[in-house]
């Protein structure tokens, strides 16, 4: 009851941090001989006419075929995107390789309900699986702060620390406190979050004083705040109309979500600074995935591993040339911070990642972490 209550908060906590993927037949029985015809010897010697033939049951099939496991997958992501492109990769690779023992049945575009709803759903097992950005679940273990968004440079970055034993020790946490696995990374539906401005922008001083449009996470506050910068918690939904008021004039989010959302409309400046990552991850139910056979979670292993990381990582890298391309025709100026300016703004959220993550790890696997992400 207490876990439950816990992932309940925190869902509840990230509705209100987003308002700011036998067959055999019967057998029929022979059909009854015609009695013999009568003879001139005495009843009592007549033959005696054959015991009517019994009906002989149909063998049962060696192996019956058993129904499939079926695991619901949601995701937020929209038709056609790279990330919907993993997911449905993955639920193919499954259902085919499992030959009809599992059934992944895929639903994108929120089908299945919001972040909280995906979250909820899998920590109880109304929904088998979901994808959601990995550091979300820091809602429901603080010590996932571990794969804040500026911990990484890219999938590289985040492949080395999602495999090493400080990564596991956290994972096993969402486990035993979640009851939700994290299975793989998702390059292809994480991006890089860079500060995009409406006037022109080019160094942290011209920053001082400018309201940035943050997605509600401490870290990122913090971080803005420290250069000067006034961070304010808005919504992805909320950001045009924020623009379009004068209530902010930047925003700070990846390449791809600023096109879908015409936010390239409002913004025409985009300033890249300190290099930074976050993906998605594949999760299942702890439960469910206890409850298939060791070859089903082999099977389900190596799909994600193919379908979801390599390929993710895969498209991931071929969009971003894709992305430069698309700024470029509706008219955005790039431009990138001085290296001066860059290393006050990465100390900054070095310091801040360190003093977030200070409490879960002692000073020499702190050390270790950062090492492992190039800090």
């Amino acid at each position: 009851m207490e876990k439950m209550i816990r992932v309940l908060c925190a869902c509840l906590a990230i509705v209100m941090l987003l308002s700011l993927t036998a067959c055999g037949g019967k057998q029929t029985a022979p059909a009854e001989t015609s009695a013999p015809a009568a003879t001139e010897e005495p009843a009592a010697s007549e033959t005696a006419e054959p015991a009517a033939a019994e009906k002989v049951e149909a063998p049962a099939a060696e192996s019956e075929k058993k129904a499939p496991v079926v695991l619901k997958l949601g995701a937020q992501c929209n038709p056609g995107s790279d990330e919907d492109r993993c997911l449905t990769k993955f639920a193919e690779l499954v259902n085919t390789r499992s030959e009809g023992s599992l059934e992944v049945q895929y639903f994108g575009a929120s089908q299945l309900g919001s972040l909280s709803d995906l979250m909820e759903g899998v920590s109880i097992g109304t929904i088998e699986m979901c994808e959601i950005g990995v550091a979300v679940y820091m809602a429901i273990v603080p010590s996932f702060e571990i794969y804040d968004t500026w911990m990484f440079d890219g999938p590289e970055d985040f492949s080395k620390l999602f495999s090493s034993e400080y990564s596991q020790k956290v994972l096993q946490q969402l486990v035993d406190e979640a009851g939700i696995r994290v299975l793989a990374y998702n390059a292809a539906g994480g991006g890089r979050f860079d500060t995009w401005t409406k006037n022109p922008v080019a160094t942290i001083a011209e920053l001082k004083g400018l309201n940035i449009r943050i997605p509600a996470v401490p870290t990122m506050a913090t971080i803005y705040n420290g250069i000067g910068a006034n961070a304010v918690n808005m919504s992805f939904a909320d950001t045009y109309t924020g623009a379009q008021t004068g209530v902010i004039d930047g925003c700070c989010l990846d390449a791809a979500n600023m096109i879908n959302g015409n936010l390239t409309e409002q913004f025409k400046y985009q300033l890249v600074g300190v290099p930074n990552f976050q993906p998605m991850g594949l999760t299942v139910n702890e439960k469910v995935w206890q409850s298939l056979s060791a070859e089903q979670q082999e099977i389900i292993i190596a799909a994600a591993k193919e379908a979801i990381q390599d390929y993710g990582d895969e498209l991931y890298y071929a969009r971003q040339a894709i992305l430069a391309e698309q700024l470029a025709e509706q008219g955005i100026t790039t431009v990138s911070m001085n290296e001066e300016d860059l290393a006050t703004m990465q100390a900054v959220a070095d310091k801040t990642l360190w003093d977030a993550l200070s409490p879960f790890f002692e000073e020499n696997e702190l050390t270790a972490i950062f090492e492992i992400c190039g800090k």
